[in-house]
């Protein structure tokens, strides 16, 4: 957002997201509901949602567990995009989609009802029964700080992207990191698995972020 250049707009103008925060092809109007979203996704944000996370690596685990105890191959491919779809689910409307529950990772992983989601939340305040979402400042704009007031159809493509942009980025870069370390890599596999060995001493053990981070090789 810091340059003086609007967006090309065919570009960006695409169908499948109509509405969506970043088809807003002016700065003046895209940079205030950025902002609200901006929050949601800091440091801060991104460690408190680490135990859902977690969760949702521990079930991955055990399905793959479950693979190599039966001796069936288990896709690679498809496992490491319903654990992404979980997560990005789970960390926008504080619970997973379901995607890990599917046998063999054969889950539908076109998410539907983005909308309906949200619509719930609008229903149900904050609370006990209802954690904070990433839609609770889109929900509840500040219009003295320039928020805006969006529809819920805007929202709706805003969390299609979040989905879309959440699961095949990050599952596509683990696969292809996994299949180049265990078939191009057989040095780089032993330094790195020794470098976890020394943090990880039990294979239930979920490690946090803040131990990862400072593994120098990792």
């Amino acid at each position: 957002m810091g340059t003086k250049y609007e967006k090309h707009r065919p570009f960006y103008a695409n169908p499948a997201f109509p509405g969506a925060f970043f088809q807003d092809a002016n700065r003046k109007t895209a940079l205030p509901r950025r902002i609200m979203y901006a929050q949601e996704f800091n440091r801060d944000a991104v460690r408190c949602a680490e135990p859902r996370i977690a969760q949702c690596v521990a079930k991955f685990f055990r399905k793959l567990d479950h693979h190599a105890q039966t001796g069936r191959p288990a896709n690679l491919t498809k496992g490491l995009m319903c654990l992404m779809v979980d997560n990005v689910m789970n960390f926008m409307y504080q619970k997973p989609y379901g995607a890990l529950d599917a046998n063999d990772f054969e889950s539908d992983i076109l998410v539907p009802m983005c909308q309906s989601q949200i619509e719930d939340i609008s229903l149900r305040p904050m609370g006990q029964d209802r954690p904070r979402t990433v839609f609770d400042t889109t929900l509840n704009p500040n219009l003295e700080k320039g928020h805006k007031i969006l529809p819920v159809q805007n929202l709706a493509a805003d969390a299609f992207t979040f989905v879309m942009a959440g699961t095949d980025t990050s599952s596509h870069t683990l696969v292809i990191a996994v299949f180049n370390l265990l078939h191009n890599n057989p040095t780089m596999l032993d330094h790195l698995k020794h470098e976890l060995r020394g943090v990880i001493h039990d294979r239930e053990q979920i490690v946090g972020w803040a131990v990862l981070e400072k593994l120098p090789y990792l």
